[in-house]
């Protein structure tokens, strides 16, 4: 599997799909893991070293989703949200987009909010998604933060739109403003409840501060009796 791996993308070795493509089969025949039959389907989708297939491109997919790999389940969902090789389904896009999720996979987090967020096959919830956006945003995805932006508009008071925002600027608040509002209640406003946003939320406006320093003041205030 790594073999064929490496000639996939050419890496140390000169790119060639057709023997990348032998390869993920070979790993099969020893029982290799879901990985390979994910790849497999990777190369039926793209025609790499194979001949375009979807129908088989679909088959591993689902096989390689046998061995519960995130990679497979997000792209049975894409194929089931764009009706690419199979009837278009929201459902079960919705369904498999979940299962890539629950593996923490980011653009699994990200499709799977973009479903709470347009009530497709669900009734919408903005909690939800903003809550995914922001899990798919931790981990670098970049759509994701535009989503959270998008977010910020409709509830610039939720906890993961406070925590986003201030995770994602270096800088925040303080300045002269912040000797009217405490560390504490800060620390609250991110880690605990919404509610004294609406306070302090004229403070982020105006005030800027590193992000270390920040995460720094809540550890002494914690350490402090």
């Amino acid at each position: 599997y790594k073999i064929g791996y490496l000639y996939e993308l050419g890496l140390g070795v000169r790119q060639d799909y057709e023997k990348a493509f032998e390869y993920y089969q070979r790993a099969i025949e020893y029982n290799w893991s879901g990985n390979p039959n994910y790849r497999l389907g990777v190369c039926h989708e793209n025609g790499t070293g194979v001949p375009v297939n979807m129908g088989k491109a679909i088959s591993y997919y689902k096989k390689a989703a046998e061995y519960n790999e995130p990679e497979a389940f997000y792209k049975l969902g894409d194929c089931y949200h764009k009706g690419k090789g199979v009837p278009q389904s929201h459902i079960t896009a919705k369904y498999y987009y979940d299962k890539a999720a629950d593996k923490e996979f980011p653009e699994g987090q990200y499709m799977s909010a973009y479903y709470y967020e347009n009530g497709l096959a669900c009734k919408a919830d903005l909690t939800e998604a903003t809550s995914l956006y922001y899990a798919a945003a931790l981990q670098g995805y970049e759509p994701a933060f535009e989503a959270m932006k998008r977010m910020y508009d409709a509830d610039p008071y939720s906890k993961e739109v406070f925590e986003w925002f201030v995770a994602s600027n270096e800088s925040l608040i303080v300045e002269s403003h912040l000797e009217e509002t405490s560390i504490h209640e800060v620390k609250n406003c991110v880690f605990n409840t919404a509610d004294v946003l609406v306070n302090i939320h004229p403070v982020i406006d105006l005030c800027r501060v590193e992000w270390h320093l920040f995460v720094m003041s809540i550890t002494i205030s914690e350490e402090v009796p």
